[in-house]
């Protein structure tokens, strides 16, 4: 949409506005979606950053991410859930919590 896609990371020395550009609409599309669904997830801004930036720019890299994302959220379930913590069921109603 802002043209930042086209060229690679380092071309550019200095501010490349239509980085910024995109990098400014990703966070507030991710930020109103977060608002919109009311949750809180800071690392999701991050995570728009590094493809905004254009950090990331082939969809291998971006499979790679995604499994890691996967990969952290299976471990922070299972040594919550080990620990006796009722991770990420933290602000649910009780009645939707699961039972101990």
């Amino acid at each position: 949409m802002t043209g930042a896609g086209a060229l690679p990371i380092g071309v550019h020395e200095g501010i490349f506005w239509p980085r910024i550009l995109a990098a400014a609409l990703s966070l507030s599309v991710t930020g109103a979606f977060m608002v919109l669904l009311d949750v809180s997830h800071p690392p999701a801004g991050a995570t728009t950053l590094i493809v905004s930036l254009g950090i990331i720019s082939k969809p291998r890299e971006l499979l790679i991410i995604e499994v890691a994302v996967f990969l952290l959220v299976a471990q922070a379930l299972v040594i919550n859930r080990l620990a006796g913590l009722p991770y990420p069921m933290w602000n649910a109603p009780a009645s939707v919590r699961p039972s101990d």
